[in-house]
């Protein structure tokens, strides 16, 4: 619990506010739910797309909140009640929050990028914990706070101040050394805030493309909020990401004279920190090697496609400058082999028939995902189950399609978390891209996921393999606004058991 008056921000980054009421509460927590309020639970009221958070105060109010954060003229104010006015609510309340749940631990690794984000978290936090450093993590797909690892409860990748902190300040408590935490461009960004208060001891960069263009409203937009990760590196700190990236430039330029520019890269890029070379790939495997300061080390791992050597690359190099192992010890079979929930879950089947589940949900892992197929098994027809998340941005549906469209023999759209946005239109927009891809195949519209899947397996001939894409991890599916439970890899599996697939 801490008084109101020490929360609030008193640094360059504070803005102008308007404070009604003469107490001065104590709160232990901050929350944007009205139904969450206690009698120590600060309420941010936050216009959003569907609803106004302004309409839920008297109901924050009732509940025993002692503060109320909000934007916007309020038709009357309760006495018994502190209000702070201010123009950007979530960025009060991120401050309000980091200073209420600290101390947090010294070395805080962001990770921030289009595709990759989760895999390279997940393997940083195992090689991490391999070398001995007491580890936390905080992504996609698991988080561990200090008290063991578990698959997150949580849909967003880098949650709202009121668990991110909490959660930053218990790995604190449990003796966490370092913490390896996804950020995403939505919480990156000035609207939002979620990170403002952070400082970060390093950051790695994977590959940018375009994403959540309804948000950041351009391409140009997306990647400058991506760059605040580095912008809130602490001086000395360290920068990691491919030699080759395409927005190198923007890295560089982001980067403070005292940041370190670490690079990995493929064998043949001498100046790379850290060289990586693929020395056998297949369908089910990769055997690798990664060199650096002149010891080369081989390995193997189940995530045969190049883009997750590349993952397993920059949390190698993150590790070892965090570590100063360069013999990169770190690098055991079970931190490489160990399956990732919904990251290329590959599942034999009878009649030499192969199912892969994936989070691909971007034209640039769908290329990526789909090439590589191709490239290792060019004598089997491929065949992709997806859709596109509703609400959101329309313009990569197209290009998703294209690249389906051009590897594909058979294609399945349905329900990807639709929400309230019509299918048809989200089928319209990604059979477009199908269309300019010139794709002869089978096209079939099934918008039940449930129904879709079973389809595909039924259909699904000796010889080919079939990708479930773009809901991987994820334990819900929302459509026409409502959620409802959905695991896919879990609904495959009690097919494969009930009806024979397999």
């Amino acid at each position: 619990m801490k008084r109101v008056s020490v929360l609030l921000p008193n640094d360059k980054t504070a803005q102008g506010y308007t404070i009604r009421g003469k107490k001065d509460p104590e709160i232990s927590c901050i929350t944007y739910q009205s139904r969450a309020c206690t009698e120590d639970t600060a309420f941010v009221a936050l216009k959003g797309t569907h609803t106004d958070g302004h309409l839920y105060i008297r109901e924050a109010v009732e509940k025993g909140s002692p503060l109320i954060i909000h934007s916007e003229d309020l038709p009357s104010y309760d006495e018994e009640i502190t209000y702070i006015q201010c123009e950007k609510p979530q960025l009060l309340a991120s401050q309000i929050a980091w200073h209420l749940h600290a101390p947090y631990p010294e070395h805080i690794i962001g990770i921030t990028g289009t595709d990759g984000k989760s895999s390279t978290a997940l393997f940083l936090y195992r090689f991490l914990t391999r070398a001995g450093v007491k580890c936390g993590l905080l992504s996609t797909v698991g988080i561990d706070d200090g008290s063991g690892y578990r698959a997150t409860p949580y849909r967003q990748s880098t949650p709202e101040p009121e668990i991110l902190y909490p959660f930053l300040g218990a790995c604190k408590s449990q003796g966490v050394r370092a913490v390896v935490l996804e950020a995403t461009s939505h919480a990156l960004s000035l609207k939002t805030a979620r990170l403002a208060p952070l400082t970060f001891s390093s950051a790695v960069i994977q590959s940018i493309s375009r994403e959540h263009l309804d948000f950041h409203a351009s391409l140009e937009l997306y990647v400058d909020d991506k760059m605040n990760l580095i912008r809130q590196v602490r001086d000395g700190g360290s920068i990691i990401t491919s030699s080759h990236h395409p927005y190198l430039a923007q890295i560089t330029s982001a980067m403070k004279p005292s940041h370190a520019l670490l690079t990995y890269g493929e064998e043949a890029e001498h100046s790379a920190s850290l060289r990586y070379t693929a020395e056998k790939r297949d369908l089910p495997s990769c055997s690798f090697s990664l060199s650096m300061g002149g010891r080369s080390v081989s390995a193997e791992t189940p995530f045969a496609p190049s883009f997750f050597l590349e993952n397993i690359a920059a949390a190698a190099l993150a590790a070892a400058e965090f570590t100063s192992d360069n013999d990169l010890r770190f690098l055991t079979h079970d931190a490489l082999c160990e399956p990732i929930a919904g990251r290329y879950q590959l599942i034999p089947l009878e009649g030499d028939r192969i199912l892969i589940i994936d989070f691909a949900h971007t034209p640039e892992a769908y290329e990526k995902l789909f090439s590589f197929i191709a490239s290792v098994e060019p004598a089997r027809h491929i065949c992709a189950l997806f859709g596109a998340a509703g609400e959101r941005d329309r313009g990569k549906r197209a290009p998703m399609g294209k690249a389906a469209g051009t590897y594909c023999s058979r294609i399945y759209l349905s329900d990807e978390d639709s929400r309230g946005e019509e299918l048809s239109q989200i089928f319209s927009d990604i059979e477009q891209g199908i269309g300019e891809s010139g794709f002869s195949g089978v096209l079939k519209k099934i918008e039940s996921r449930e129904q879709a899947v079973r389809t595909a397996l039924k259909e699904l001939e000796k010889g080919e393999i079939l990708l479930l894409l773009g809901k991987g991890h994820e334990q819900s599916i929302e459509h026409e606004g409502v959620k409802r439970a959905y695991d896919e890899a879990r609904f495959v599996q009690s097919i494969l058991e009930k009806e024979r697939f397999s």
